[in-house]
């Protein structure tokens, strides 16, 4: 069909409606223009930026009638910054947005006709992030930590984030002062020189351990007494610093961490706590961001799924051990599965620290180990997915269905791969109530929990 407009016409229309981002979608004689920051049922003006043949991308030029639903953005940077998509909803209007997301996803990708409960909403829907990764240009003259642009690698200098802990932001302002102090090179991706990529601190629950990483194209990006001094002036002004690491990363690549860090303060890892269990955390450890809402993830998880004391629980894509760890002391056996070597030795570690000794992990792929196990003898009653945004491996679901596991809880954090593994699943198990949690309040990112029961046959 012909382009009912072209790039930079301007258009008038209804919103009708939100796309998987959260934009507002208009219609044009059916041709779909997605607009962000605009809600629905307001009338808008909008500046075509983008046409296609099959959607156009609209910029919000002027509101005719705003939605009771719209609120003014607290973040100074909302305009420029790509990290928070919603602020401009009323925090009800984003719980409506993300159970409607789980429910599309589940009609028009699964083909399912599933009941979605409502999501289970953040006590704190501001400052809950536990990690930042900030990287560092020259910005006329002067060292720069933020984020990137919406789309683009220019750094936005920023004074505060308001969906990090404020101590990440105090340790940034301080850190940003002491770069330009210590007159550090800064890395430039246009011409590959300089030292310093990213500033990445991550604090724990408590917010007693704190650790910081930088991350840098060469080992020796300053001299011995230089560093000394500079790590003193972090660690005076912040004690609860127990970790500070530098991380080589040479290569010209959007991959942050390179294979080789080396211990400049303190100890490799901090330790931090979900439930009742302690976890070591390194520099590279995938670990969730918000631990308030991770607590009500695992919870919802462990509430909906029929544990017993004789079953074999398989958790599969386990990380650092956290999920499986946590119901342990509820089942005969957990079989942690994970493809990254690194966190293997992790959850290891970490069960041992927490005196869990039913806990067996394997370094693999998930659709070969599976298979290995079963070779074994082994055979477990429940299994626990928690994949990364790409879903699951389609052998290793069909595998889950010809071995005729009982039960399967499914973690996820995309509604899209979700639907299509729920569909694959669904015709050997009934699916129960989806359960949507707000682990990233103010972006568009929902995660999601669903138990799946083996139909007889």
């Amino acid at each position: 069909m012909a382009k009912p407009v072209q790039k930079n016409e301007y258009v008038k229309a209804k919103v009708i409606d939100y796309n998987h981002e959260g934009q507002g979608v208009m219609k044009i004689d059916k041709y779909p223009i997605f607009i962000p920051n605009a809600m629905i049922g307001e009338e808008v003006e909008v500046k075509v930026i983008k046409a296609t043949s099959k959607y156009g991308i609209g910029k919000l030029v002027h509101i005719d009638t705003p939605s009771d639903a719209r609120v003014d953005p607290p973040c100074m940077y909302y305009a420029q910054c790509g990290g928070c998509q919603l602020q401009h909803m009323s925090y009800e209007e984003q719980m409506k947005f993300k159970k409607n997301k789980v429910i599309n996803a589940m009609k028009r990708i699964g083909k399912l006709d599933v009941h979605v409960n409502d999501v289970v909403r953040a006590e704190n829907p501001f400052h809950y992030r536990n990690k930042t990764k900030l990287p560092v240009q020259m910005i006329g003259g002067v060292t720069e930590l933020g984020f990137y642009r919406n789309r683009s690698h220019d750094v936005i200098p920023i004074e505060e984030c308001l969906i990090q802990r404020n101590e990440l932001n105090e340790l940034m302002r301080h850190i940003r002062k002491l770069l330009n102090d210590f007159h550090i090179k800064v890395y430039d991706e246009r011409t590959n020189s300089g030292h310093l990529k990213h500033v990445i601190i991550r604090t724990n629950k408590s917010g007693d351990e704190v650790m910081i990483g930088f991350v840098t194209a060469i080992e020796r990006w300053m001299n011995a007494q230089e560093e000394q001094a500079f790590i003193q002036q972090i660690t005076d002004q912040f004690p609860n610093v127990k970790s500070i690491q530098l991380n080589i990363n040479p290569h010209e690549t959007n991959v942050i961490l390179g294979k080789e860090s080396i211990v400049l303060y303190g100890e490799p890892s901090i330790k931090d706590q979900l439930f009742t269990e302690t976890y070591e955390l390194y520099l590279p450890s995938f670990y969730q961001v918000n631990p308030e809402q991770t607590e009500r993830l695992y919870q919802t998880a462990i509430d909906q799924t029929n544990f017993s004391k004789d079953d074999v629980v398989i958790d599969a894509y386990c990380g650092i051990g956290t999920i499986g760890q946590s119901i342990a002391n509820k089942v005969k056996e957990v079989i942690g599965i994970e493809v990254v070597e690194e966190a293997v030795e992790n959850a290891k570690d970490n069960a041992k620290l927490n005196g869990i000794d039913n806990v067996t992990y394997y370094s693999g792929k998930v659709e070969d180990i599976i298979h290995q196990l079963i070779q074994n003898g082994e055979k477990p009653s429940t299994v626990i997915v928690d994949p990364p945004r790409k879903g699951c491996d389609q052998n290793f679901l069909q595998c889950l269905i010809d071995i005729g596991v009982e039960q399967i809880t499914y973690i996820s954090c995309n509604p899209s791969t979700l639907a299509r593994d729920l569909k694959l699943l669904s015709s050997h198990y009934d699916i129960g109530d989806v359960t949507p949690v707000d682990m990233f309040s103010q972006t568009y990112h929902v995660e999601t929990v669903v138990v799946m029961s083996r139909v007889d046959e």
